[in-house]
Protein backbone atom coordinates (compact mmCIF):
# COMPACT_ATOMS: atom_id res chain seq x y z
CA UNK A 1 0.00 0.00 0.00
CA UNK A 2 1.41 3.58 -0.73
CA UNK A 3 1.18 4.57 2.51
CA UNK A 4 3.82 2.15 3.92
CA UNK A 5 6.14 2.58 1.42
CA UNK A 6 8.84 4.97 1.84
CA UNK A 7 9.12 5.57 -1.80
CA UNK A 8 6.56 6.02 -4.28
CA UNK A 9 7.51 5.77 -8.18
CA UNK A 10 5.17 6.58 -10.25
CA UNK A 11 4.99 4.93 -14.05
CA UNK A 12 2.17 5.92 -16.28
CA UNK A 13 1.20 6.74 -19.31
CA UNK A 14 1.18 11.09 -19.51
CA UNK A 15 -2.95 11.19 -19.66
CA UNK A 16 -3.36 9.11 -16.21
CA UNK A 17 -0.73 10.89 -13.59
CA UNK A 18 -2.93 13.61 -13.19
CA UNK A 19 -5.45 10.67 -12.12
CA UNK A 20 -3.10 8.36 -10.58
CA UNK A 21 -1.33 11.02 -8.28
CA UNK A 22 -4.96 12.78 -7.34
CA UNK A 23 -6.00 8.61 -6.37
CA UNK A 24 -2.83 8.17 -4.11
CA UNK A 25 -3.17 11.55 -2.48
CA UNK A 26 -4.67 10.54 0.77
CA UNK A 27 -2.32 7.82 0.98
CA UNK A 28 0.92 10.10 0.66
CA UNK A 29 2.57 10.86 4.21
CA UNK A 30 4.35 14.26 4.75
CA UNK A 31 8.34 13.65 3.78
CA UNK A 32 7.27 10.75 1.65
CA UNK A 33 9.45 10.65 -1.83
CA UNK A 34 7.91 10.28 -5.17
CA UNK A 35 9.47 9.71 -8.39
CA UNK A 36 7.56 10.74 -11.24
CA UNK A 37 8.81 8.86 -14.37
CA UNK A 38 6.18 9.44 -16.18
CA UNK A 39 7.17 12.06 -19.85
CA UNK A 40 4.67 13.31 -21.95
CA UNK A 41 4.45 11.77 -25.08
CA UNK A 42 2.67 12.63 -27.70
CA UNK A 43 0.89 9.40 -27.53
CA UNK A 44 -1.06 11.02 -24.66
CA UNK A 45 -3.03 12.61 -26.86
CA UNK A 46 -2.83 10.20 -30.41
CA UNK A 47 0.29 10.96 -31.32
CA UNK A 48 3.81 9.42 -31.62
CA UNK A 49 6.00 8.30 -28.84
CA UNK A 50 8.68 10.05 -30.46
CA UNK A 51 7.37 13.21 -29.61
CA UNK A 52 6.49 14.98 -26.71
CA UNK A 53 3.66 17.71 -25.60
CA UNK A 54 3.86 20.78 -24.47
CA UNK A 55 3.27 20.91 -20.68
CA UNK A 56 2.14 24.41 -18.89
CA UNK A 57 3.82 23.44 -16.00
CA UNK A 58 7.36 23.02 -18.15
CA UNK A 59 7.60 19.14 -17.67
CA UNK A 60 5.56 15.96 -16.16
CA UNK A 61 7.62 16.57 -13.04
CA UNK A 62 6.73 20.32 -12.55
CA UNK A 63 2.97 18.86 -13.18
CA UNK A 64 2.90 16.50 -11.05
CA UNK A 65 4.10 18.45 -8.54
CA UNK A 66 0.68 20.37 -8.56
CA UNK A 67 -1.31 17.43 -7.26
CA UNK A 68 0.96 16.65 -4.58
CA UNK A 69 -0.11 17.02 -0.87
CA UNK A 70 2.17 19.58 0.97
CA UNK A 71 5.00 17.92 2.63
CA UNK A 72 5.48 15.71 -0.29
CA UNK A 73 9.26 15.16 -1.50
CA UNK A 74 8.80 14.77 -5.45
CA UNK A 75 11.97 13.54 -7.34
CA UNK A 76 11.93 12.80 -11.63
CA UNK A 77 14.48 10.00 -12.08
CA UNK A 78 14.39 7.03 -14.19
CA UNK A 79 12.89 8.71 -17.47
CA UNK A 80 15.57 7.59 -19.73
CA UNK A 81 15.91 4.12 -18.48
CA UNK A 82 15.19 1.61 -20.47
CA UNK A 83 11.52 -0.54 -18.77
CA UNK A 84 12.60 -3.50 -20.86
CA UNK A 85 15.95 -3.39 -18.90
CA UNK A 86 14.91 -2.77 -15.56
CA UNK A 87 11.76 -5.08 -16.21
CA UNK A 88 15.02 -7.87 -16.32
CA UNK A 89 17.39 -8.20 -13.74
CA UNK A 90 19.40 -10.91 -15.02
CA UNK A 91 20.55 -7.89 -18.06
CA UNK A 92 23.07 -4.94 -17.16
CA UNK A 93 22.13 -1.56 -17.24
CA UNK A 94 24.46 0.06 -18.97
CA UNK A 95 23.02 3.84 -18.66
CA UNK A 96 23.04 7.15 -16.13
CA UNK A 97 19.80 7.40 -14.32
CA UNK A 98 19.53 11.19 -14.21
CA UNK A 99 17.94 12.59 -11.32
CA UNK A 100 16.06 16.02 -10.72
CA UNK A 101 14.47 17.98 -7.49
CA UNK A 102 14.35 20.40 -5.58
CA UNK A 103 14.80 18.51 -2.65
CA UNK A 104 18.68 17.45 -1.95
CA UNK A 105 17.84 14.89 0.89
CA UNK A 106 15.09 13.07 -1.38
CA UNK A 107 17.33 13.08 -4.25
CA UNK A 108 20.15 11.65 -2.52
CA UNK A 109 17.99 8.64 -1.68
CA UNK A 110 17.02 8.15 -4.91
CA UNK A 111 20.51 8.80 -6.61
CA UNK A 112 21.08 5.95 -3.97
CA UNK A 113 18.46 4.00 -5.29
CA UNK A 114 19.38 4.32 -8.99
CA UNK A 115 23.19 3.57 -8.00
CA UNK A 116 22.21 0.32 -6.36
CA UNK A 117 21.09 -1.30 -9.95
CA UNK A 118 23.96 -2.97 -11.38
CA UNK A 119 25.44 -1.25 -14.43
CA UNK A 120 23.58 2.26 -13.26
CA UNK A 121 25.14 5.47 -12.69
CA UNK A 122 22.70 8.03 -10.49
CA UNK A 123 23.18 11.70 -11.62
CA UNK A 124 22.45 14.32 -10.00
CA UNK A 125 21.59 16.42 -12.74
CA UNK A 126 19.73 19.98 -10.54
CA UNK A 127 16.60 21.04 -9.81
CA UNK A 128 13.47 19.65 -10.91
CA UNK A 129 12.90 22.32 -13.74
CA UNK A 130 15.71 20.34 -15.69
CA UNK A 131 12.92 17.24 -16.33
CA UNK A 132 11.87 19.46 -18.63
CA UNK A 133 15.41 19.03 -21.06
CA UNK A 134 15.55 15.40 -19.76
CA UNK A 135 12.15 14.23 -20.55
CA UNK A 136 12.83 15.44 -24.16
CA UNK A 137 15.48 12.82 -24.88
CA UNK A 138 13.23 10.45 -23.83
CA UNK A 139 11.55 10.96 -27.11
CA UNK A 140 14.70 11.00 -28.63
CA UNK A 141 15.51 6.95 -27.35
CA UNK A 142 12.11 6.21 -28.42
CA UNK A 143 13.54 7.45 -31.81
CA UNK A 144 16.44 5.85 -31.40
CA UNK A 145 15.13 2.52 -30.56
CA UNK A 146 13.16 2.39 -33.39
CA UNK A 147 15.49 3.19 -35.13
CA UNK A 148 17.80 0.55 -34.35
CA UNK A 149 15.41 -2.19 -33.79
CA UNK A 150 16.54 -1.96 -30.26
CA UNK A 151 14.83 -1.43 -26.64
CA UNK A 152 17.35 -0.57 -24.88
CA UNK A 153 19.25 2.74 -26.00
CA UNK A 154 19.95 4.72 -22.80
CA UNK A 155 22.46 7.47 -21.66
CA UNK A 156 25.82 7.80 -20.71
CA UNK A 157 26.87 11.29 -19.47
CA UNK A 158 30.87 11.30 -19.99
CA UNK A 159 33.51 13.53 -18.29
CA UNK A 160 31.94 13.01 -14.69
CA UNK A 161 33.86 11.90 -11.66
CA UNK A 162 32.99 7.97 -10.30
CA UNK A 163 31.57 9.80 -7.23
CA UNK A 164 28.85 12.06 -9.08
Amino acid sequence: MASKADILVVTVPFAALPDTIKSLKSFIKPGQIVVNVTVPLETAVGGSATRTVGVWDGSAGEFASRFLPKGARLVSAFNNVSAELLNDISKQVDCDVLVCGDDADAKKVVLDLARAIPGVRGVDAGPLSNSRTIEQLTALLVSLNIRYGVKTAGLRITGLHSST
